[in-house]
């Protein structure tokens, strides 16, 4: 009962100073639609249907061209026939960067931006067919025409759909994941205010001679901030899902994933402000030095993709990191195996800072009040 008293009272702290907790799920939430909306384009994890491109072709005619220009149809390319002097008119006017010239021998792109993805796209389509007239040529004269016809179509090599990747989460999917793991590492800090509260309204002498156990308040005051953090992620999460769309697959099992990193984040506080000798002004200080270090070595402010090769070969074995992409994974594949991992490790070092900062704590402390002393 004395620590559900405890408990108590720390919560209507935190109920009666609200600013902290509004700030870690309105930032977040603001800076989530900020970036996801710059990088959404960037960061497309749905289907970007490919553009129909039309090109003039100048060719002598004859069954291959005819072949050529029909088929290009499947995979979205449309072909003018044009004369030579058509198109030399056309490029000497700028009205034409891009044409193709097919004989019985080549088929040429001459292009001003091979690089662009209509150039690419003809490109590739002129490399299948030329591929598929090659078996064919070969199976005449070796006889066997017939069996190479078989499914000779272009439809079976080229189409007009979607790009589509990995699974993987657009802007805004990937920084509803990132800002919610970046917020809980802020809540490092929010664990040494709720530490410090006692000392900075001086109540730590009278708590001393209270007859509660300091060991009990200290791990309250740890339970709080835990409960604190997930609370947090969990409305981030309901905001985020009802405010841009975004889909966590399921919250509660997200959630469960989160609690050991919410020990971990408020294990890394205690440690910090336990090892500083409970100075608020340097906690602080070394705490946002270590946090900006591990969400940006967690790809929490850059997607992974954008970084380079060092950099993506360390972020999985980051806290954020191996977090980040284990949500990543659950969500967008279904796949737990490196979220359980993630959150098993980060449950082992959390109880662990926890115990070390709990060591610090009862020696300067002490483990028992005052009065029962």
């Amino acid at each position: 009962m004395r620590l559900l008293k405890v408990i108590k009272k720390e919560i209507l702290h935190l109920v009666h100073e609200p600013e902290t907790i509004t700030l870690m799920i309105i930032f977040p939430f603001l800076l989530t639609w900020v970036l996801g909306t710059a990088l959404g384009g960037v960061m497309s994890g749905g289907t970007a249907e490919l553009p129909e491109t039309s090109i003039p072709i100048v060719t002598q005619g004859g069954m291959l061209s005819d072949m050529y220009i029909k088929e290009a149809g499947n995979a979205g390319i449309v072909f003018e026939k044009m004369s030579k002097e058509e198109v030399e008119s056309g490029v000497e006017s700028g009205d034409i960067s891009d044409f193709v010239t097919m004989d019985s021998k080549s088929i040429t792109l001459h292009s001003d931006n091979p690089n662009y993805l209509e150039a690419l796209l003809v490109r590739t389509y002129s490399d299948v067919f030329a591929q598929q007239s090659n078996i064919i040529m070969t199976a005449m004269k070796e006889g066997k025409l017939s069996k190479a016809m078989q499914g000779s179509s272009m439809k079976s090599y080229v189409k007009s759909e979607g790009i589509h990747g990995n699974p993987m989460p657009g802007g805004m999917g990937y920084y509803s994941i990132a800002m919610l793991t970046m917020i809980m590492m802020y809540g490092a800090i929010q664990t040494i205010e709720i530490m410090h509260k006692e000392s900075y309204e001086n109540t730590d002498l009278r708590l001393k001679c209270s007859p509660y156990s300091m060991n009990r308040i200290f791990y309250a005051k740890i339970g709080v901030a835990t409960i604190a953090l997930v609370v947090q992620a969990l409305i981030l999460m309901l905001a985020n899902t009802l405010a841009y769309s975004v889909s966590y697959r399921s919250i509660v099992a997200v959630l469960i994933a989160l609690t050991p990193f919410a020990i971990f984040c408020c294990g890394l506080g205690l440690v910090v402000y336990q090892i500083s000798g409970a100075d608020i002004k340097m906690s602080r200080g070394i705490l946002n030095t270590v946090i900006v270090l591990l969400v940006t070595f967690g790809g929490g402010y850059v997607p992974p993709e954008s970084m380079g090769r060092t950099m993506r070969q360390i972020i999985p074995y980051t806290p954020v990191g191996m977090l980040n992409k284990g949500l990543i994974q659950y969500i967008y594949s279904n796949n737990a195996e490196i979220l359980g991992k993630s959150a098993i490790i980060n449950l082992i070092v959390g109880l662990a800072i926890i115990f070390v900062s709990n060591i610090i704590y009862r020696k300067r402390e002490g483990i028992s009040s005052v009065a029962n002393s």
